[in-house]
């Protein structure tokens, strides 16, 4: 109910404002490197979102696996769905902690990542 907005939370004035669905809350949805793509697909399309982190042992992010990972290789072949999450994931990734400032993230969004 709070990602609709009926439900207030705490206001930080940080990047913990922007982030609908909070990990500390247990309400991140994510798959492992293991997880087929198919899995990833299909929990992107339930949650209603279009990427997702890829977590070991549901706490350490290894990746970031978005719809374009998928649907890129399903155009040239329908089997893709099998593979596993790590073999489109990407794996190089820039991140910034939940406290930092909206300025901090900007500067980094100004970097052309």
């Amino acid at each position: 109910m709070t990602d609709q907005g009926l439900l207030q939370r705490t206001r930080y004035g940080d990047l913990r404002d922007l982030i609908a669905r909070r990990f500390e809350d247990g309400r991140v949805i994510s798959v492992r490197p293991d997880d087929t793509l198919l899995t990833a697909f299909q929990r992107m399309r339930l949650a209603d979102v279009s990427q997702l982190p890829v977590l070991v042992d549901g706490q350490r992010l290894v990746g970031v696996i978005d719809e374009s990972d998928i649907l890129l290789g399903m155009h040239e072949d329908p089997s893709h769905f099998s593979l596993s999450v790590a073999s489109a994931m990407t794996d190089q990734l820039e991140t910034l902690p939940p406290s930092a400032s909206l300025a901090a993230l900007q500067a980094e969004l100004d970097r052309g990542l």
